[in-house]
């Protein structure tokens, strides 16, 4: 199976997050058959939640990772969901815009398109989201994302200012 290149969004607004994500970078690298080559800065960005009279989180600290992996798609999202775990992440089954301990999001692999229940590559929303294509053009500004153009492109057109660096980093 040939090498190929995935790139995974790493976020957390729970505990320390930098070193959340510190630490599941090294998780990635530590992947059978996969080693991490890239890994953006780290940015803070607000929570996202499904109603604005939500009750309001914590920011997240976001970035993204290239990971060249000889990993079927199927198998690296569960090693993603593994390390999730691994980190104290607990999965509830329909409960989405809540705070994490860690999340880790397939994001693209190669030009890879993949529509199955569970998993969506590209991943959905993607383009629309500055917290992904920030940290990723850092890293991969030229990548081509099936469907949507280059990534540099894409955070482009979304005509918002780049989010601050995580206070560690800036």
């Amino acid at each position: 199976m040939r090498a190929r290149i995935a790139w995974v969004g790493l976020g957390s607004n729970l505990g320390d997050s930098a070193a959340l994500l510190r630490s599941a970078a090294c998780a990635l690298h530590q992947l059978p058959k996969s080693r991490l080559v890239a890994l953006s800065a780290f940015y803070r960005t607000p929570a996202l939640t499904a109603d604005p009279q939500d009750a309001p989180q914590p920011d997240y600290c976001n970035a993204v990772a290239a990971v060249q992996t000889a990993l079927a798609a199927e198998p690296l999202l569960d090693a993603l969901l593994a390390i999730e775990r691994e980190h104290g992440r607990i999965r509830q089954v329909g409960v989405r815009w809540q705070a994490r301990v860690l999340d880790l999001d397939l994001l693209c692999l190669d030009a890879q398109i993949i529509e199955q229940p569970g998993l969506s590559v590209p991943h959905p929303q993607l383009q629309r989201r500055m917290f992904v294509l920030q940290p990723w053009h850092d890293i991969g500004a030229a990548v081509m994302i099936p469907g949507q153009g280059r990534v540099a492109t894409c955070r482009r057109a979304l005509r918002v200012p780049a989010p601050p660096l995580w206070a560690s980093q800036a």
